[in-house]
């Protein structure tokens, strides 16, 4: 929570800083010096799933096509990890790549034999992270980590890469730093087997006070209501597709800011998410918010116990 809450004071100065460091093409990323620098970058023609919906964990089949958009790429390393039933895995080098565009594909059995492991040890609601590195013709390293603020609120870019890059507004559909999660089946989801304690196992944010949540069913139909979600005594209404397991959050009061030593008053939140019913697990995407701002999207996972 810490860099979270000196993101939000240092967000104007930042702001200020990228529109004074920008350039017409909206493909160049920048150096960090004095002198601003054409870098490389690589991206999806077309933004893959967060989330793959298939009706067997052998029907996956995840990727798309990967380009140049400034030709001067020498070579991109893509490696990959997963959390599989909640274990995370060892990071595995999927390929380099020197030549582009090129598309990317990988099925359930290219999964498995990359991390060394049966198909069988893959199930919904097992989640697959990418990540890439580049390097340019002139030489120059991009890592796929995302710039964030240090402890003393100074901007920390890590592997050179700017930090619009990984935005997911502004349309470059990165390939620095992207994942998948196998979604279960349509209609797999009922209320009666959602309701009741969860768990609380990633809020990368922080607003948590407490390692669990109760989830009962309404207030209306093919909706949830996640009591007192962070534990500053606000509730959090979920809209549940049935059909799709897709979740929507309408923007809504969900957490304290004083309770940080913050006076921003009480901060809220939105977006979206997914039903992992027959994994027992919830993925929310999360826009926190207060009066002058916010911290952009964060994932909070759940799963029952």
């Amino acid at each position: 929570m810490k860099k979270s809450v000196l993101y939000i004071i240092s967000i104007l100065s930042i702001s200020l800083l990228l529109l004074n460091s920008c350039r017409d093409d909206d493909k160049t990323l920048f150096s960090y010096g004095d002198d601003i620098l054409d870098g490389a970058i690589v991206y999806f023609e077309e933004e893959p799933p967060l989330v793959l919906g298939v009706n067997s964990v052998s029907e996956v089949v995840y990727g798309g096509e990967i380009i140049d958009p400034l030709g001067n790429v020498a070579s991109y390393q893509l490696e990959m990890y997963a959390s599989l039933s909640g274990e995370t895995t060892d990071t595995v080098l999927v390929d380099i790549y020197s030549s582009f565009p090129f598309t990317l594909s990988v099925t359930t059995q290219d999964l498995a034999t990359l991390l060394g492991i049966n198909t069988s040890d893959i199930n919904f609601g097992d989640t697959f992270y990418f990540l890439g590195t580049v390097t340019s013709e002139n030489g120059n390293v991009y890592y796929g980590e995302a710039p964030e603020i240090g402890d003393d609120g100074s901007w920390i870019p890590n592997g050179k890469t700017q930090i619009e890059a990984f935005d997911p507004t502004n349309g470059y559909k990165d390939a620095f730093l992207f994942d998948f999660t196998i979604g279960c089946p349509a209609n797999s989801y009922t209320a009666a087997d959602v309701v009741g304690t969860w768990d609380i196992v990633d809020d990368p944010f922080g607003a948590s006070l407490s390692a669990t949540l109760e989830i009962v069913s309404g207030p209306g139909e093919n909706q949830l209501t996640l009591l007192d979600i962070f534990g500053h005594g606000y509730d959090v209404i979920m809209d549940v597709n049935a059909e799709t397991n897709a979740i929507d959050v309408a923007k809504q009061e969900s957490w304290d800011t004083s309770v940080f030593g913050l006076p921003y008053g009480i901060a809220s939140v939105e977006g979206e998410g997914t039903m992992f019913a027959c994994a027992n697990t919830i993925v929310l995407f999360l826009d926190h918010t207060v009066s002058i701002g916010g911290w952009g999207i964060s994932s909070f996972k759940i799963q029952k116990q």
